[in-house]
């Protein structure tokens, strides 16, 4: 499809295969909405503690 716009108009559309995990990605969203007040406290706890992410054993 073409379209005489400047800036250029892409459409993008997924896959069959793609489409399948949208039930999947549906119930991750509903489990992060859920679980957002607890995982927003983690947080803060965790950085009240001054605790940090380290990477290589550190």
């Amino acid at each position: 499809m073409s379209y005489a716009e400047v800036p250029p108009r892409v459409e993008y559309e997924l896959t069959p295969r793609a489409r399948t995990l949208t039930p999947l990605l549906n119930e991750l969203v509903e489990w992060a909405a859920s679980n957002l007040a607890g995982i927003v406290n983690d947080r803060e706890e965790f950085y009240k503690k001054g605790l940090s992410c380290s990477h290589g054993g550190e």
